[in-house]
């Protein structure tokens, strides 16, 4: 994908829009967004109670003869905007009630500068869903996995002791004690990195990495207890 030799549309110009040729799309190596709003016009269970947050862009190259936003759409109509920009304006509509960004778009086929804005948002929520995956997990490990096995231990312990007054041999219960103790130590040190790895929300690649960890240490885990 490239404007200098620019082919996004099936027009396939060719032509170098970073040295301001224009194409059959008259239009420059930016976005070209001729208008928003919201839209509380759509589908109700897409535009819910806030309406859609429509973003209209210019440039489109198929010039149907039904087109209901040709006036809009049919050139390089609207403002030059960068990715930047085009975040700017999404997080305007949703401070305004949008219930989603709805790209009022040609064909299908995004230029550079939509690519970027929709990876920008795109991977701003992954980071939020691998953060709160993160949480979950420890959340759940120390209000229930940790808590059973700590309780699961002084079980063990009182077992061993009172077999011990009775002179007799406690030899499983001390074995399977030992391995608990050291997965359950294992765990812990999994969990105290979690958290250290969610601090940063904006990189969700460290927090994978100690999820996986963690997984893992759950698993050899699991396999003490059986």
């Amino acid at each position: 994908m490239s404007y200098v030799n620019c082919k996004l549309c099936p027009r396939e110009c060719g032509i170098d829009r970073t040295q301001g040729e224009m194409g059959y799309c008259r239009c420059p190596d930016t976005a070209m967004v001729a208008k928003t709003m919201l839209h509380k016009w759509e589908e109700p269970a897409l535009a819910g109670n806030g309406g859609s947050g429509a973003v209209f862009f210019g440039g489109c190259t198929l010039r149907c003869s039904y087109c209901q936003n040709a006036a809009i759409s049919g050139g390089p109509v609207g403002r030059a905007v960068d990715s930047a920009g085009l975040r700017g304006i999404f997080e305007d509509l949703i401070a305004r009630g949008a219930e989603n960004i709805d790209l009022v778009t040609r064909h299908g086929i995004f230029n550079e500068t939509e690519f970027r804005a929709r990876h920008s948002i795109y991977l701003e929520a992954y980071n939020k869903i691998v953060a709160i995956e993160a949480r979950t997990m420890i959340d759940m490990a120390m209000h229930q996995i940790l808590p059973a096995a700590l309780h699961y231990s002084r079980d063990l312990c009182a077992g061993v002791e009172k077999k011990n007054l009775l002179g007799i041999s406690a030899r499983a219960e001390r074995g399977l004690l030992t391995a608990l103790s050291q997965q359950t130590d294992a765990l812990y040190d999994s969990i105290e990195a979690l958290k250290l790895a969610g601090i940063d929300m904006s990189k969700p690649e460290p927090i994978r990495a100690a999820m996986k960890v963690f997984k893992e240490t759950l698993e050899k885990f699991k396999a003490a207890l059986n």
